[in-house]
């Protein structure tokens, strides 16, 4: 299998940016290009593109049509395979690659790999988003646990699929995963914590309307109207709770909100012990 790319996309994130950049560079046991496709940032991202010196990068800075137009620009510019797309704030973790590779190997009818998240909010706190192995079996009807930061796609199932529609500002992920669940194109999961993910992104400063994307498209896929609304609303009323839990104070109240709702997804077992959410 040849090298692994990369692709960042970037705007106006300097403060961040060099944390993705090393977690790409401390990759051990695969070759890898990383492409970085800046949408023409002007608060100092380009100095550290510029003074870069820990691994090779390969860098564009122009302005783009929003994010689903930077993976595009990035996928074409790709000479690797298989490809990651690791946004400016978040980061691999140790060996991430490694093990996708190694996944992807053992599991010639895979189109990709994802595995587990870690999330991190802006005040420190952490939680645990695992994937879903069997996300495949409601996906036609709501945004499943596929954690797009570690996804690592062969480059014949992006040549199947296609790329990420720019109608789709913020939910794109879900649509390219139902248009790959449509031909017949699946992920496995890597049963490890694959990569951190920043939240305060624009999904989730704007994730009322994240999850209007995501309501319609799974309408767009077929799911009915009255179901994918009903599930539109639940998530409204459960995101709202828990970030007004959040504002009031109530942490550890929200920690176990989301922590018994992966265990209802996944069951509790020695991995979710390991990586408690409240142990963070």
């Amino acid at each position: 299998m040849a090298g692994v790319t990369v692709i960042t996309v970037t705007f106006n994130a300097a403060q961040v940016l060099e944390g993705c950049l090393a977690s790409v560079a401390a990759q051990e046991g695969v070759e890898v290009e990383h492409l970085v496709i800046d949408g023409g940032s002007t608060d100092g991202t380009l100095d550290v593109l510029r003074n870069w010196t820990r691994h090779p990068l390969v860098w564009v800075s122009e302005p783009d049509r929003g994010i689903s137009h930077a993976f595009s620009k990035g996928l074409a510019r790709a000479t690797g395979d298989p490809i990651g797309i690791l946004n400016a704030d978040d980061r691999y973790a140790p060996g991430a690659l490694a093990r996708a590779v190694a996944a992807l190997e053992a599991h010639p009818e895979a189109g990709f790999t994802f595995g587990h998240c870690l999330h991190r909010e802006s005040d420190g706190r952490t939680w645990l988003n695992r994937g879903n192995p069997r996300y495949f079996e409601r996906m036609r009807f709501f945004m499943p646990d596929v954690n797009h930061p570690t996804m690592v796609v062969r480059r014949s199932a992006y040549d199947r699929v296609g790329g990420f529609e720019e109608r789709w500002r913020l939910a794109m992920d879900y649509d390219w995963l139902a248009r790959a669940e449509a031909i017949g194109v699946r992920g496995v999961l890597v049963n490890e914590i694959q990569a951190e993910m920043a939240m305060g992104g624009a999904s989730d400063r704007a994730w009322w309307r994240a999850y209007a994307e995501a309501r319609d498209i799974a309408i767009a896929h077929g799911a009915p109207a009255g179901l994918a609304w009903m599930d539109h609303l639940g998530r409204l009323a459960k995101s709202g709770l828990r970030r007004g839990l959040v504002a009031l104070g109530a942490t550890s109240v929200e920690r176990a909100i989301r922590l018994r709702r992966q265990r209802r997804i996944l069951g509790g077992n020695a991995f979710d012990r390991a990586h408690d959410p409240r142990s963070s």
